[in-house]
């Protein structure tokens, strides 16, 4: 349910990153163990209704049940 006012927090405006790839971008604090590197990221395209999709590496797959933020 949306607010009155509120903006839906919808890709492509919105994407979702895992905490590794904030570390690396500086969004978040943090370090990695021995000093490793992240070279890719995975951008998680976010949708009010959720995902659909059944990626088998992904926390956020249908088979999980969405929770609010």
């Amino acid at each position: 349910m949306e607010l009155e006012g509120a903006r839906s927090r919808e890709s492509p405006e919105y994407v979702r990153v895992s905490l590794a790839a904030a570390i690396t971008l500086g969004m978040r604090p943090g370090s990695f163990f021995r000093g490793a590197k992240l070279y890719c990221l995975n951008l998680l395209l976010t949708y009010d209704d959720g995902c659909i999709g059944r990626c088998a590496y992904c926390g956020l797959s249908r088979s999980r049940v969405p929770v609010s933020e």
